[in-house]
Parts: C-alpha cells; sequence; structure tokens
C-alpha cells in the first residue's frame, strides 16, 4: 500500500479550517493574483539553518506560512501551476476573519517534501514596507 502523503494528510489539514484565506500577488509585470489556502505560523516558528556539515532548527520569530506545494504547481484546477521560482520577490496578503488582512513580502522559501513526493513550502516572509 502506498502512501499519497499529500493527498491523505496534508489536504485534509489544508481543508479543515486551520487554513487561512490568503493571496498570492506575484511579482513579474502581469501582476498575477492567485487565492490561495495557507496555514499562519506569522507569529514564528523554527527555521533550519546550516551547521558544521548538518542542519539545526533554530527558534525564531520570523513570520512563516505554510501552503501545500501541490496547490502552487499542479495545473488548474486543483492547483495554480505556478513554479516555485514565481515565488521570488511576490506578496502574500493574510486574510483573518477578526482582524485586516496584512500583505507580507516574500524573503524565502523552503521546499518541505513528503516521503511521496510534493509537500509543503514553507514561505519566510517580511513586513511589507
Amino acid at each position: 500500500m502506498t502512501i499519497d502523503f499529500d493527498a491523505d494528510l496534508l489536504r485534509p489539514i489544508y481543508e479543515s479550517g486551520l487554513e487561512t484565506d490568503a493571496t498570492l500577488i506575484l511579482a513579474d509585470s502581469a501582476g498575477g493574483q492567485y487565492a490561495l489556502h495557507v496555514i499562519d505560523h506569522t507569529a514564528g516558528v523554527a527555521v533550519q539553518e546550516a551547521a558544521r556539515g548538518g542542519r539545526i532548527a533554530i527558534e525564531t520569530i520570523r513570520p512563516v506560512a505554510r501552503i501545500r506545494q501541490r496547490q502552487l504547481t499542479d495545473p488548474e484546477p486543483d492547483g495554480r501551476g505556478l513554479a516555485l521560482t514565481d515565488l521570488e520577490g511576490a506578496l502574500l496578503t493574510i486574510e483573518h476573519d477578526d482582524a485586516p488582512a496584512i500583505t507580507w513580502k516574500i524573503k524565502a522559501y523552503q521546499v518541505k517534501p513528503s516521503p511521496s513526493g510534493p509537500g509543503e513550502v514553507a514561505l519566510i516572509l517580511i513586513d511589507q514596507d
């Protein structure tokens, strides 16, 4: 039996009410906008950093949002048909029911693969000036 981590584990999480609506605004001249579902960790998370030939997790207050990789890269209607490199220089507006929407600049991203292939992408955010 093969487990599809995206279909069996990630997708249900991103459709369970834990997710937050967001809008990705690309940096290209076309200014494409895409509706997404993200997990909001803008309070900070542990970030993987290189350390003496290995990697360590460092607790940080760096704001992060997580998104299913397939939601970005799969073709429509399920995905948005984007390349991960489209995230470079893009903006992410996270919408909340009980607070005003906040727009963040995507500073970097880290791909978090699953054992069966695409997993999540951690979007490392900075305040939008």
